[in-house]
């Protein structure tokens, strides 16, 4: 029978042991800084602000940001899934304004919607 209890105890505070590590782990600041982050990148309003020169550091395919119509979009993740391929890639670190409203595509695709909604990050500094 004391056996039996030691057990009991002893898998009571791993199994407490546990749950607080969980619970702590995932209230961390940085967790949740990070949730808050992704959280405002997806919402699709933001109060930042960035210039082209910020831009521009971002101009490769594994990090991507540009602008369409004075909006800055971090449109990396959708590099691979681009229907019109590699191309998006000529707007990393630019205003792809231009680029963007040349594909007719994009006027019927609603792809300024999905870039609102789902990339947007911030605006154009004047």
């Amino acid at each position: 029978m004391n056996r039996n209890i030691g057990i009991l105890i002893a898998l009571v505070i791993i199994v407490g042991g546990l749950g607080t590590y969980i619970f702590t782990r995932n209230n961390s600041p940085s967790n949740t800084l990070q949730n808050q982050t992704s959280t405002s990148n997806n919402s699709g309003a933001s109060a930042a602000t960035y210039s082209l020169t910020e831009i521009s550091q971002h101009s490769t395919e594994s990090d991507c940001w540009t602008t369409v119509n004075g909006n800055v979009y971090n449109i990396t993740s959708f590099i691979p899934s681009h229907p019109g391929g590699r191309a998006i890639i000529q707007a990393c670190g630019k205003d792809g304004t231009s680029l963007f409203k040349s594909e007719r595509e994009h006027q019927e695709e609603n792809a300024e919607q999905t870039l609102e909604s789902t990339y947007l990050i911030g605006t154009l500094k004047n």
